[in-house]
């Protein structure tokens, strides 16, 4: 629908960007999946919630 009216838009998923928005600004899904594993790798290894670290987001992706 945004498509369709020509306005400039900016989304959050690049495969809304690929269907014709302006331009899109997001996390890098993949990365964080990565991420994503590591927290429970350590968790099942028995780390503590206090022991885990928090980490802000490093890769943006800008397409």
């Amino acid at each position: 629908m945004v498509a369709a009216s020509a306005k400039p838009t900016v989304g959050v998923y690049p495969e809304w960007r690929r269907a014709g928005l302006l331009m899109t600004y997001s996390s890098d899904l993949v990365n964080g999946f990565r991420h994503a594993g590591a927290y429970v790798a350590k968790i099942l290894a028995g780390t503590g919630p206090g022991d885990l670290p928090i980490n802000a987001l490093r890769l943006v992706t800008v397409g």
